[in-house]
């Protein structure tokens, strides 16, 4: 009766121990595809790597959890003893690395949305330029010029202005302007709501990552308890 029950239980914590560690080697697998390239200074990469890890980081848990139900189920398989220790050996590496998370998540974050500030009011500067080159052209070549070099304007005009070209600038200038105004209101408001987006992001993510660290902790330190237990 012993003995089958032994049997019973060595082939549930075969079955367990592999499920554990396909979970394990599918989320490094993933990790890894979703990564490369490799860009380790780009604000973009660190935030689509640091979804990549949380998104999934709960297969490693379960499977490393799987892995100690196993071992406690057949304390006798000495592999099973050796890949589960190693586990437990990288856990508090691991609980680390999802600590390490939370600032690299802030610094991406802000850096991001200020690259992407910082572009969007490069080109309200470069047109704001364009119109004040245009409101103060004073010949007729220097207002095609500048009237061509507004966004999807022709690279090239033919005819000739009516009237003077500084009024017909000016003229033209003033007609622009409140289009410079309302795409400068558009850009703020885009802007605040990436800010509140990424907020919300936060909220979300970083007590993830601190939650994961602890679960990860856990599992490391069963390990000492194991240890102290045995003496």
């Amino acid at each position: 009766m012993n003995s089958t029950r032994s049997f019973e239980s060595q082939n549930t914590a075969r079955v367990l121990g592999t499920i554990g560690q396909v979970l394990i080697g599918v989320y490094a697998l993933n990790m890894l595809a979703t990564s490369m390239p490799f860009a380790l200074l780009d604000s973009d990469w660190e935030l689509r790597a640091a979804s990549t890890i949380q998104s999934g980081a709960g297969f490693p848990l379960v499977g490393t959890s799987l892995l100690l139900i196993a071992r406690k189920l057949a304390p006798k398989d000495e592999l099973l003893q050796q890949r589960t220790s190693i586990v437990q050996r990288l856990a508090p590496w691991v609980a680390i690395g999802f600590l390490l998370l939370i600032p690299l998540q802030i610094s991406a974050s802000i850096r991001s949305l200020g690259q992407i500030s910082a572009q969007e009011q490069r080109g309200l500067r470069n047109l704001t330029g364009i119109v004040k080159s245009i409101e103060n052209a004073s010949t007729e070549s220097e207002l095609k010029n500048a009237i061509a070099l507004l966004p999807g304007g022709p690279n090239q005009l033919n005819g000739t202005i009516e009237g003077s070209a500084r009024e017909a600038g000016k003229k033209l200038a003033n007609e622009l302007y409140p289009q410079t105004k309302q795409l400068e209101t558009k850009l703020a408001d885009a802007n605040r709501a990436r800010w509140i987006k990424t907020l919300q992001n936060w909220v979300r993510d970083l007590p993830s990552s601190l939650l994961y660290a602890f679960g990860f902790y856990a599992i490391s330190s069963g390990r000492h308890f194991q240890k102290i237990n045995s003496l």
